[in-house]
């Protein structure tokens, strides 16, 4: 039996009921917290009208606004995503849904003391043709596809938006050390991975691809010893 029609490790299926539970939980926990957000909020402006306030409260209540806009933008993205429709295919803006995918990222890139440096000809359309809410998950898999590859390393993911005449690139470029050839002869292959089940299933490319082909697009890959570039494409709208 071939390894991708093999039975996938019990660790990898514990590690897949868990997420889907945690999927579960999410939107209900993203809820409670914005209802928490609102009343620091509320707090905030009380105080912020409070008369002959010391300089240094000032200055510490506009931290706390800032950090509460932040946090509710980023659940409010987060709960997009969740609820994005998964059904049929549009015309969507891929600048915007790499940028909300980017932003998604953003906790996670600054803990691993790496950058993500988006670059796209700001005079030029990138409309594409699929479902939005699958291009985001499947750029969200590159990311974090380059962000495991440059662990340790205080460098920048490069994102690049292409166009062309007929269809609209994503290129996600990382400095890591690049794939070997087992790893990349394996590459698309479902439940495989060199990551610990906590870390990844193994699904991330195989369901990028199958995502992309699905709506006439492509995925391509090169590598060598200074990193690795995939370069996600689909139609253009």
């Amino acid at each position: 039996m071939s390894r991708e029609n093999s039975p996938p490790d019990r660790d990898v299926l514990v590690a897949l009921n868990r997420a889907a539970t945690a999927a579960r939980l999410m939107s209900g926990v993203v809820h409670e917290v914005n209802n928490a957000l609102q009343v620091i909020g509320g707090s905030v402006e009380l105080l912020d009208h409070q008369p002959s306030l010391p300089a240094t409260v000032v200055k510490s209540l506009e931290r706390i606004r800032r950090q509460t806009e932040r946090a509710a933008a980023t659940l409010a993205e987060l709960l997009a995503f969740t609820k994005a429709p998964l059904d049929g295919r549009e015309r969507f803006n891929v600048r915007e849904s790499v940028s909300r995918a980017i932003g998604l990222r953003h906790y996670a890139v600054t803990r691993l003391g790496l950058t993500i440096e988006m670059k796209a000809d700001e005079q030029a359309t990138y409309l594409a043709v699929g479902n939005a809410g699958y291009f985001q998950q499947a750029v969200l898999n590159l990311l974090v596809n380059a962000e495991q590859a440059m662990a340790g390393r205080h460098e920048a993911i490069v994102v690049t938006l292409k166009g062309e005449t007929d269809r609209v690139g994503v290129e996600v470029a990382d400095v890591g050390p690049g794939l070997s050839d087992a790893a990349r002869a394996s590459l698309y292959e479902a439940f495989a991975t060199t990551k610990e089940p906590r870390e990844g299933s193994g699904l991330g490319l195989w369901a990028t691809r199958s995502i992309v082909e699905s709506f006439d697009g492509s995925l391509e890959v090169t590598t060598g010893p200074t990193g690795t570039t995939f370069v996600l494409w689909l139609p253009r709208g």
